[in-house]
């Protein structure tokens, strides 16, 4: 489990995200559209959800040729590849945005 120091919520886990929800997590894009999980497996047996954008899912696709709608069979070093590329945000500024999001 990883931490942060965030500036409102003080010492909090983290959330791995797509970069496009990273920055609108933080206030710095407000066009972020569809979100999905992806589900990648980084060491055997332990697999990790996270949101990525409909974007990010899409060039997942093109550089992986796999299906952004099933991105959950992917090998390990695959996803470790992807996960090196998400960003770390607070969760709780996380949950923050997407119940602002679904309001």
């Amino acid at each position: 489990m990883a931490l942060i120091i965030c500036d409102k919520h003080g010492e909090s886990v983290v959330s791995y995200v797509s970069p496009a929800i990273a920055d609108a997590v933080n206030g710095v894009r407000h066009d972020v559209d569809h979100i999905a999980d992806v589900r990648l497996q980084v060491t055997e047996g332990a697999v990790g959800v996270h949101p990525i954008d409909s974007e990010f899912a899409s060039r997942l696709q093109r550089e992986f040729g796999i299906d952004p709608n099933d991105l959950s069979a992917l090998p390990e070093e695959q996803s470790f590849e992807i996960l090196c590329e998400l960003k770390l945000v607070c969760a709780m500024c996380f949950n923050e945005w997407t119940q602002r999001r679904t309001r």
